[in-house]
């Protein structure tokens, strides 16, 4: 994750709160990973839509340049069509 921030901004959207989203990334070894300005919580609205907004407004990044991962993330194959075909 960290090489990563190196070569990418990282910002963690969610609905729960700030304070409950740091002590989960310092109790990860994550402290600083993400700055505090990119860290969106509840705060900033319940739509998904509102928060990727605001990023956008805080990055000056454009939608098509962002990566948005939505939870559960899980392994491939669990979103892989029944037929096999990908």
């Amino acid at each position: 994750m960290r090489s990563l921030r190196t070569r990418r901004t990282l910002a963690i959207v969610t609905a729960k709160d700030r304070a409950s989203v740091r002590a989960l990334l310092t109790a990860h070894g994550f402290t600083g990973l993400i700055e505090d300005n990119l860290l969106l919580d509840k705060e900033t609205g319940v739509y998904k839509t509102a928060h990727l907004e605001e990023l956008r407004r805080r990055t000056h990044t454009e939608f098509t340049w962002m990566t948005f991962a939505d939870e559960p993330v899980g392994p491939r194959s669990a979103s892989r069509p029944r037929d096999g075909h990908s």
